[in-house]
């Protein structure tokens, strides 16, 4: 039977929670569990892989939750799921801050492709593809229940957009860019976690021609992730696109990755690790489950 508990994803305040590891699987116990997936390729292996869900049906996959202040949740069902993470995909060493690993990107694909169909297989909501781009590993839906049938789902992110070409902050792009897919798909859009500052800070060129809303978007991670003193690419973004049933809107969400680098000379000094066994000036990562204000029952 599907279980019903919702994880903690709020709209506004978006928490990427990282699931409990065990070697190379990874149980999820939570509701979006590829969603959760995601967040582990793209923090713990370095990959940029982004996602995108959509509505689910009403009247069979989603659960209505009473919160103790007596308000209604809603929230996708879903069903415990392992994934098995291919050989291909390598750990980052934890014990060294940015440290690099050799990563091909046709393994990464076809990991990733391997790990969709293993959630496509577990009977949990929607069904889900890769979308190769450039750097780039987008997870997206292109099926969704409706009226007790599979039916095709156009992703949010391939609506094609005319923006104005005008150099201005990034943020305007993505005000924007909100608006026009609001009048073309009749979809509402909001800002989840974001790095405000770069948003502002940077300044965003829309290339020519109608593109895609995955290609502006794209376009504009690049642009917040360069310095702006050198111009050089300092910091690699992805995101991730969530509907939300109970503000009938999705929350866009962008999120820094730790991108592997090639491989060092083998002669190359490593940081000493601490005792904690995090390096000095490194950041700790931390697998926990996410909680559920209400244990889902069998």
């Amino acid at each position: 039977m599907p279980k019903v508990g919702c994880s903690v994803i709020a709209l506004l305040v978006a928490f990427s929670l990282s699931p409990v590891a065990f070697g190379e699987d990874i149980a999820f116990e939570q509701s979006r569990p590829l969603f959760g997936l995601t967040s582990e390729l793209q923090q713990k292996y370095g990959l940029l892989v982004t996602y995108e869900d959509g509505p689910v049906d009403r009247d069979s996959e989603l659960n209505s939750e009473t919160r103790p202040n007596g308000l209604k949740f809603l929230c996708p069902m879903w069903r415990p799921i392992t994934f098995r993470l291919p050989s291909d995909l390598t750990l980052r060493d934890q014990t060294v801050a940015f440290a690099p690993v050799r990563i091909d990107p046709a393994q990464s694909l076809a990991a990733v492709q391997e790990l969709v169909k293993q959630y496509n297989d577990s009977e949990n909501p929607g069904k889900f593809t890769v979308v190769p781009d450039g750097q780039y590993l987008h997870i997206v839906q292109t099926q969704r229940m409706a009226g007790g049938k599979l039916q095709a789902v156009e992703p949010v992110t391939n609506t094609v957009v005319s923006l104005d070409r005008t150099p201005r902050s990034c943020n305007a792009v993505l005000i924007e860019l909100f608006a026009q897919v609001r009048q073309l798909r009749g979809v509402n859009m909001t800002q989840g976690v974001m790095p405000i500052a770069s948003l502002f800070l940077h300044e965003c060129r829309v290339g020519e021609g109608p593109l895609t809303t995955r290609q502006v978007r794209a376009e504009g991670l690049a642009a917040i992730g360069t310095d702006r003193i050198d111009g050089q690419k300092r910091v690699s973004f992805s995101w991730e696109l969530v509907y939300d049933p109970n503000w009938n809107m999705y929350a866009l969400s962008i999120v820094p990755v730790q991108v592997h680098d090639p491989l060092p000379p083998a002669d190359a000094p490593r940081p000493a690790a601490d005792s904690s066994g995090s390096t000095d000036g490194g950041r700790s990562v931390r697998t926990f489950r996410a909680p559920s204000p209400g244990q889902p029952k069998n």
